[in-house]
Parts: structure tokens; sequence; C-alpha cells
């Protein structure tokens, strides 16, 4: 799980980073929210795919806002 722990690490330092900045949890969500999207998209460029990936990913997702609630509110 070397790259779940990888992620869970990125999300942090991009949260820290935004929080920094002065970013609301909210707007650090939403572009979170957005760039998983992409993420998928790109992954998945056709409807059937990405609605595969979508159900797929769920639990994922959930866990990464989870993680930006984390760190916004317990910055390390």
């Amino acid at each position: 799980m070397a790259s779940l722990s990888s992620l869970r690490d990125a999300i942090c330092m991009y949260v820290e980073k935004e929080s920094d900045r002065g970013s609301s949890l909210d707007l650090i969500t939403e572009n979170v929210r957005s760039m998983l999207l992409r993420a998928r998209l790109i992954a998945s460029p056709t409807i059937e795919s990405a609605t595969k990936s979508k159900c797929q990913d769920d639990d994922l997702v959930v866990r990464i806002l989870g993680w930006c609630g984390e760190f916004y509110s317990h910055p390390s």
C-alpha cells in the first residue's frame, strides 16, 4: 500500500500549502474533487468506463476528502 501512503502524503502537502495561502476547506475539497474527476475522465474516456470507474473509486474519493478535512484541521 505504498502508493496509498504516497497519495496521502501528496494530499497532506496540497492541503497544507493551500491552507497556508488562506484557502478555505470548501475550496480545497472542491479543487480536489475537480482533480479526481479529471483523473477519472483521463483514465476512463468513455461514459460507460467512467460510470464503472466511479463506482469503484467512491470509497477512495471519500477517503481522500476525509484526509483533506483531517489535514486542514490538524496541519503538520
